[in-house]
């Protein structure tokens, strides 16, 4: 087997600069060999999830509903499987490396609560009962010899620390990301792309131990999305990006810049043109006993809209909008601390021709309710009211966009996150979570209620306060030869801050708790 330890370096290089989420082969997990140059990789998993979460109070037009959403049990199931065909060797014609992959899901997910009509634009609610069907996310072919690379086919999509750009997949406790929660789905993009690596592949001396990226990669290529936050290929909207990246990797340090210049044809009418730059950068130091790491994404976007529309001003809108975030982890003898900080620009002027609210990528998990759970289901309930004939005869174009998916939107927040090992497989972890808007928070439909004023969920105005939110987690992992077993026990207690209160001093929203217990197999 040693002969093949070099795939998991030479592999790696298929994420080339970043734009893409290629991972090395997991030679711990089923595969099978074929001599000295054939690999072919045959990993998945399986897993459940039930959750529950306490019901939440909320402001709906209709006036036959009651102003609540019900407590929420549900039950998602997924099987993942992610085959891969390696060739390796110098008796390869012009490459070193030949790759076909391919990775997809099938998931069912059930629930019961009461609310299906205010929760409609919930793309997580909606895709509930959804009967079981394979969702592609790679069929890619790739090619790699020491200076160039090349790449085409359906492809999840990944950047930096998945602010933006996110592939959904499982990361280690100790990566630095979150470890609460769990993915539903993935970017996915059919993508072409050339890398060069001016400096070779290796590792520079003294490098390996902490980065199997090459010195310097250099990279360029086109997507058409299938499906990301705000572009569905299946519902009609044709979407494209022009893209480039520079990656560099030295002692420790990894970062790069990203560009996307992207078009978007709308399904439900006009177009969008827009240019993001996206900067990433982590440094990590080691000892024989500390890991000490720093790591920040920034990203900026600008350009024009006409899918949005304004009544007050019905011309194209203007996007300008920008965010980030910001880690430091420290890691000894089985003790974890993470100290995560995000910023996403708001909007608090829904009736100018300017558009500055950003958003984080829908599965960048921070916490477990705020965002994830609470936010998710009083956005979509703001939008399902906007779209009430009583409120308005015909809805702006756009208006089912105000439903956040679970994402981090207009907001600034701190999430501090501990774990620590108690025996080898057993892992206890704690976070706290503290968000407030980026400016007063201003929700469309009460908004358009007041005249435009920024009011909050339920009526309060100007509020800044999302609240303050607690997680707990138990996460066992066992290993059985080829197959692991994961087993994990998830808390959470949210106290909502103004932006959910309703006026007046009864209107406090009250505390909600969730919990979750998940299963998993590995092979």
């Amino acid at each position: 087997m040693k002969h093949l330890l070099p795939l998991s370096l030479i592999v790696f290089l298929l994420s080339f600069a970043g734009a893409s989420s290629a991972q090395a082969p997991d030679l711990e997990r089923l595969h099978v060999t074929i001599g000295e140059h054939v690999l072919i990789t045959l990993p998945g998993h399986a897993e459940v999830v039930g959750g529950y979460t306490q019901g939440m109070s909320v402001d709906i037009a209709a006036a036959e509903r009651d102003d609540s959403l019900g407590d929420d049990l549900s039950l998602f199931s997924r099987v993942n499987l992610a085959p891969s065909l390696l060739l390796v060797g110098t008796q390869w014609p012009l490459f070193t490396t030949y790759m076909l992959s391919a990775d997809f899901d099938v998931k069912y997910e059930v629930g019961e609560m009461a609310g299906d009509e205010v929760l409609a634009f919930d793309p997580v609610h909606a895709a509930r009962g959804e009967l079981p069907s394979p969702l592609l996310f790679e069929a890619r072919a790739s090619a790699i010899g020491n200076h160039l690379a090349l790449s085409f086919g359906l492809t999840r999509s990944f950047w930096g620390l998945g602010m933006l750009a996110n592939d959904g997949r499982r990361r280690r406790i100790d990566s630095g990301f979150s470890p609460f929660g769990f993915s539903r789905t993935s970017d996915r993009v059919v993508r072409a792309q050339v890398a060069t690596f001016p400096l070779g592949r290796a590792p520079r001396p003294g490098d390996e131990e902490l980065s199997s990226e090459p010195p310097l990669t250099i990279a360029a290529g086109a997507d058409a999305v299938i499906e990301d936050d705000n572009a569905d290929w299946f519902a009609g909207d044709r979407t494209w990006h022009a893209l480039g990246a520079v990656r560099g990797s030295i002692a420790g340090f990894t970062g790069g810049v990203y560009g996307v210049h992207r078009w978007q044809s709308h399904a439900e009418g006009g177009d969008t043109e827009l240019t993001l730059i996206d900067l990433f950068a982590r440094h990590e130091m080691r000892s024989s006993e500390v890991r000490i790491s720093a790591e920040v994404e920034a990203a900026i976007s600008f350009g024009e809209t006409t899918y949005a529309q304004d009544p007050i001003n019905p011309g194209p809108q203007k996007i300008l909008a920008g965010g980030g975030l910001a880690r430091v982890g420290v890691s000894s003898a089985g003790f974890g601390l993470v100290m995560e900080a995000g910023y996403a620009s708001g909007d608090d002027n829904l009736y100018d021709d300017e558009r500055t609210a950003f958003s984080f990528d829908r599965e960048h998990r921070v916490g477990l309710l705020m965002f994830r759970e609470s936010l998710r289901k009083a956005s979509a309930v703001s939008a399902s009211n906007v779209a009430d004939p009583s409120f308005r005869a015909s809805p702006p174009r756009g208006y089912e966009k105000i439903a956040t998916a679970g994402a981090v939107r207009g907001a600034v927040y701190v999430n501090p996150r501990v774990s620590y090992e108690v025996i080898d497989g057993l892992t206890l972890m704690a976070g706290y979570l503290h968000a407030r808007s980026s400016g007063p928070y201003t929700d469309p439909f009460q908004s358009g209620l007041m005249g435009g004023a920024s009011m909050g969920l339920q009526g309060v105005l100007q509020p800044e306060d999302l609240g303050h939110e607690v997680d707990l987690g138990v996460d066992y992992a066992l290993a059985l030869d080829t197959l692991a077993l994961r087993f994990r026990g998830e808390f959470a207690w949210f106290t909502p801050g103004d932006v959910f209160h309703a006026p007046g001093q009864a209107g406090q929203a009250p505390d909600q708790l969730g919990a979750w217990l998940h299963g998993e197999i590995s092979w």
